[in-house]
């Protein structure tokens, strides 16, 4: 069966694209011929015809063929954080927790401020932590609109990387084991870890 291609992968092609030629909606409904509310809605709900596709891709100088193969390469994406953010991450483990919550395991803001058993003020100030630093935005509501990572790769040698390593890590498997017994329904997995 032939490999499908996500729509997502292909709308966030042309943000990035976007991005890059320091462009914005209102510029590529102009060169598209259409309102800026019209360009918005076909990024948000990530729906339109093969022919708009092509024109977008046109547009932005970029083929559409490129697009969709780019969508289906393996590519692994390494992420590295600055060292003022390593270094807060490491005095502040709970934002990086709902960090990796929010954007590696996918869970909802509910789901993490019950998980962790945070006041609603807490939440907000973690997040907004996490929006300042620019690695989520930020909406009201405390609605987060977070990356897209799906395959990644964490680099870097700084303090975040080695406390994940030795302290992080450990603090895991030593919740876990020291758990006398699991609740129904619940279970753990780990992923490989290096």
């Amino acid at each position: 069966m032939p490999e499908l291609i996500p729509i997502e992968m292909i709308f966030d092609s042309f943000k990035n694209t976007l991005k890059q030629k320091g462009m914005t909606y209102a510029d590529l409904s102009t060169l598209l011929k259409m309102s800026e509310s019209g360009i918005k809605k076909i990024f948000i709900a990530k729906d339109c015809s093969y022919k708009r596709l092509n024109e977008i891709s046109e547009v932005l100088g970029v083929s559409l063929v490129e697009v969709l193969n780019s969508s289906l390469t393996n590519e692994v994406k390494e992420v590295h954080f600055t060292l003022e953010q390593e270094k807060y991450f490491v005095k502040h483990p709970a934002i990086f927790n709902v960090f990796w919550k929010l954007v590696q395991e996918r869970e909802t803001v509910a789901n993490i401020k019950k998980e962790f058993n945070l006041s609603e003020k807490q939440i907000y100030l973690y997040l907004k932590k996490l929006d300042d630093f620019g690695v989520i935005e930020l909406h009201p509501n405390n609605k987060v609109k977070i990356p897209k990572m799906e395959k990644v790769r964490w680099m870097g040698n700084g303090p975040l990387m080695k406390w994940i390593k030795s302290e992080w890590s450990k603090k895991i498997l030593h919740d876990v084991i020291s758990k006398e017994c699991l609740e129904s329904g619940e279970h753990y997995s780990l992923r490989y870890y290096q």
